[in-house]
């Protein structure tokens, strides 16, 4: 909501959020995102599982989703389902890959090896 307003002070149509634990992002997410959903909000999908930290949020959202959150509901896929948000999908799954755990970090770094 921070981004959003702050985006709207600088005269931005649109935010896109991305988790800090996603280090692989499709370089292409921006463009695709807000192709598919024409400026719209959009969310990531890939392999059939949406990605709702990655995400293009129109700043005209916000007052919306200041409501939103004021009224106790802190669910993204649900403020998303809401708007009807348009999904962006993508084919390679470790452009989403999160770096939780020690495990998560072996995978990842054997996926950069390979």
């Amino acid at each position: 909501l921070a981004a959003l307003d702050w985006a709207a002070a600088q005269g931005a149509d649109a935010v896109v959020s991305a988790s800090v634990d996603t280090p692989f992002l499709p370089g292409d997410l921006v463009p695709q995102l807000w192709l598919a959903g024409d400026g719209g909000l959009t969310v990531a999908e890939c392999g059939g599982r949406l990605h709702p930290t990655c995400a293009l949020w129109p700043v005209s959202l916000r007052d919306d989703l200041r409501g939103w959150l004021a009224s106790g509901e802190a669910k993204v896929m649900g403020f998303a389902a809401r708007h009807g948000a348009a999904r962006a999908g993508f084919s390679d799954p470790t452009g989403f890959m999160n770096l939780n755990t020690p495990e998560d970090i072996a995978a990842a770094e054997a996926a950069l090896r390979a």
